[in-house]
């Protein structure tokens, strides 16, 4: 029986207009804007109508017709958009060529300057000459906007472009797509935007009017300030209702489910639980620096990712690292870990040199000190099964008979909400935020007392993120655990950390209490990070 994806579903775009298209994952919204340019698998069947300038496009060939120079797309993931083996400026040129193959080298070449110079990149002849692993993953989104930009098209489809940017870099990304907009609006090539996303308080902050999807289908559509300020679907409420809100640190954070249900949010402040809080890491003058060489006979550069830092993590608390991309967040989640050696400085576990540890004490420390990836995807071995991965890892560092290892797998499945018949089953049949409680399962399996999560959430939707946060912190409180928590949500770190530490350029700017922070900020940085986090 063939099952509807996207169920009889129509809106519109007007000229020099930005509407957001949300909702949570599998709702349709990608499928839907695939449609379009005929981006789907053949063994999907399309029906409907598209119209395009008042005509209907019919076939193949006229999608296919539409795609570049009057519809372009911008992807989440720009290491995946981009060709690794070709420098950016080849890659703009071939925009530039293949929409007018007669345009001179030198042409092409100047037009795709101007057009990283439109999307605000710095230094545009040098990232011209560069290749996409060397720059940030702010200017790789750029470069992707800039190519998206090229063949002047009339509407950007921006499909979750904002996912992996730190909240700046987003504000940025957004301000200047309405910039871009606002210019072209007299033109003889006015652009509008139609912007996909599950998070609700970036797309009002960016789109004239919203549509809302679930199941793949339209349960509301009207003009942000309407849809914002009076849902009139109990799953748009659960939307707005599920992102944490600054200044408030729930038991719990609702679901959509539990909207749905009828369900309210309790915004009483946690109760503590009392716990030991002794110093576990302490770090000191720590320093990482990087060497890189411009070319095969240059001398090499040195950059320093981590500057002399010095702080302390506390046993049974959630430390939260925040700053920009290239604040050094993940160097030091790295470094803390052991997956990147120090230049100078050093780091204490329990009052002991990681340095000098003996090999038992550094096999202990492994087994003590878990890190959770972003990307659960990359994380779990596509060839082994759930069982496989979460016994594997135990096989190495326990002595214990296969009965006690299967036990302990049972134990820490039901522990993070993962069903016992399930197990046999391979990652490519479990949704993200089931991955997720896979990633979360297989740390627990070392008995660890500290979990280092590197963007652990970021690529969820609201809904899942709040289910996993829910998770977090009960296990938090049923195991004692440390976390060290890495993120550019800073509404997601405000509720769910006790300390923050703001890195900019390898410094720490400020570290103080999660309420204290967000309430007071000391520096001007942390004060204009907290201005970007996207507000309705």
């Amino acid at each position: 029986m063939d099952k509807k994806l996207v169920n009889n579903f129509s809106f519109s775009v007007e000229e020099s207009e930005i509407v957001g298209m949300v909702g949570e994952s599998g709702s349709g919204k990608s499928i839907c804007c695939y449609s379009f340019l005929n981006l789907l698998p053949p063994s999907l069947k399309i029906g409907g109508k598209l119209f395009w300038k008042g005509q209907q496009i019919d076939g193949e060939k006229e999608k296919i017709a539409l795609r570049g120079h009057e519809i372009s797309f911008v992807f989440q993931e720009p290491m995946s958009a981009l060709n690794p083996s070709m420098t950016l400026g080849n890659q703009l040129k071939e925009v530039y060529q293949r929409n007018n193959p007669t345009i001179s080298n030198s042409e092409a070449k100047r037009k795709s300057i101007q057009s990283l110079i439109e999307v605000k990149i710095p230094n545009p002849e040098s990232i011209f000459e560069r290749y996409p692993h060397q720059i940030s993953g702010g200017q790789q989104q750029r470069v992707c906007l800039a190519m998206a930009l090229a063949a002047q098209p009339q509407l950007i489809i921006a499909d979750e472009p904002t996912t992996a940017l730190d909240v700046c870099i987003q504000a940025e990304m957004m301000d200047l797509l309405k910039e871009i907009i606002a210019n072209r609006k007299n033109t003889s090539r006015p652009l509008s935007l139609l912007f996909i996303s599950h998070d609700l308080p970036l797309v009002a902050s960016i789109c004239d009017r919203m549509m809302v999807l679930r199941k793949g289908e339209l349960v509301e559509q009207g003009t942000t300030s309407k849809i914002m300020n009076n849902p009139k679907h109990d799953y748009t409420r659960g939307l707005i209702l599920t992102k944490p809100k600054l200044g408030e640190k729930p038991h719990r954070l609702l679901t959509v489910e539990d909207v749905i249900q009828g369900k309210s949010i309790d915004k009483n402040i946690k109760e503590k639980i009392e716990s030991d809080h002794s110093i576990l890491f302490s770090i000191n003058n720590l320093s990482v620096e990087y060497s890189e060489k411009k070319s095969l006979f240059s001398q090499p550069s040195f950059f320093k990712a981590l500057d002399s830092i010095s702080f302390e993590i506390s046993k049974n608390k959630t430390l939260g690292i925040v700053g920009e991309s290239g604040s050094g967040k993940s160097t030091l989640a790295k470094t803390l870990i052991g997956l990147q050696q120090p230049s100078s400085g050093n780091i204490l576990w329990k009052e002991k040199n990681t340095q000098s540890f003996s090999q038992s004490e550094l096999n202990d420390f492994r087994k003590s000190v878990q890190y959770i990836f972003q990307n659960p995807d990359s994380a779990l071995n596509p060839r082994l099964t759930i069982r496989q991965a979460l016994i594997e890892p135990r096989k190495i560092h326990f002595n214990e008979t296969e009965s006690d290892t299967l036990k302990k797998v049972l134990e820490i499945i039901e522990l993070v909400g993962i069903n016992k018949n399930e197990i046999s089953k391979y990652p490519h049949q479990f949704s993200g935020g089931q991955k997720q409680r896979m990633v979360i399962a297989r740390a627990l399996m070392m008995e660890p007392e500290t979990l280092i999560l590197d963007e652990s959430v970021a690529a969820l939707d609201v809904s899942v993120q709040a289910q996993v946060l829910n998770l977090l912190n009960d296990l938090k409180d049923q195991l004692r655990l440390t976390y060290i928590f890495i993120s550019h949500d800073l509404s997601v770190v405000q509720y769910f950390c006790d300390e923050i530490l703001v890195l900019n350029k390898g410094k720490i700017e400020e570290f103080q209490p999660s309420m204290d922070l967000f309430n007071h900020p000391k520096s001007l940085y942390t004060q204009n990070l907290l201005r970007s986090i996207p507000t309705w």
